[in-house]
C-alpha cells in the first residue's frame, strides 16, 4: 500500500514553538533542525479501501506498533547531506482526529524522547540521542510521566492513545 510524506511545518510550528517556551526549553536552547512530515495512505488507497469496505491498518507502526508519531535522530551524514537534526513523522489520519490539545500533548509526547547531550558536532550542531526507554510498547504500558500527564490533563497523548488507534 503506498504511502505518502508530506511536510507539515505549518501545521505544527505554533505548537512547538509554545512547548519550547515552556515545556521543552531545554531542547529549544541547542536550536535543533526538526523536519515534520504527515505519513498516510495516497488517495488511490484509501479509495480502494473505502470501496472495498475495508478498514485501512495504522499508516504509521514502530516495531509492529501502532503510532500516532515517532522521533528519528538523523545521522551525521545525513545531516551533511541536509536533512535535519531530527525527524518526526506524525500519522495524518490520527493527527486529523485529534484536537489542538492533544496535538500539543502528542508533539510533547514526542519531543520528551529527545535528549540534549551538550556537544557540537562539525556542523556546529547540539548533539541529542533519544532516550534507551523509546520503545513503543513502554510508551503505552510504562511510559506515562507524571508532569507530562499533568501538563495535559485530560488530553494526554497516553490516555487518549488506544481510542485513537484502536
Amino acid at each position: 500500500m503506498p504511502k505518502i510524506y508530506e511536510d507539515c511545518e505549518d501545521d505544527v510550528s505554533e505548537i512547538v514553538e509554545a512547548l519550547f517556551e515552556t515545556s521543552q526549553g531545554h531542547i529549544a536552547d541547542t536550536k535543533p533542525k526538526i523536519g515534520y512530515y504527515f505519513l498516510d495512505y495516497d488517495e488511490d488507497t484509501k479509495t480502494r479501501a473505502e470501496e472495498k469496505h475495508r478498514e485501512l491498518p495504522p499508516v504509521l507502526k514502530l516495531h509492529g506498533i501502532a503510532c500516532a508519531a515517532t522521533i528519528k535522530i538523523n545521522s551525521y551524514k545525513d545531516r551533511v547531506q541536509g536533512k535535519p537534526d531530527v525527524t518526526v513523522t506524525i500519522s495524518k489520519p490520527a493527527w486529523d482526529e485529534f484536537d489542538d490539545g492533544q496535538r500539543a500533548a502528542l508533539l510533547d509526547h514526542e519531543l520528551t524522547h529527545l535528549i540534549v547531550r551538550g556537544e557540537r558536532d562539525d556542523l556546529g550542531r547540539g548533539v541529542h540521542r533519544l532516550r534507551r526507554d523509546t520503545q513503543p510498547q513502554r510508551d503505552v504500558v510504562f511510559g506515562v510521566k507524571l508532569r507530562r500527564l499533568q501538563r495535559h490533563i485530560p488530553v494526554s497523548f497516553e490516555v487518549i492513545l488506544q481510542d485513537v488507534l484502536g
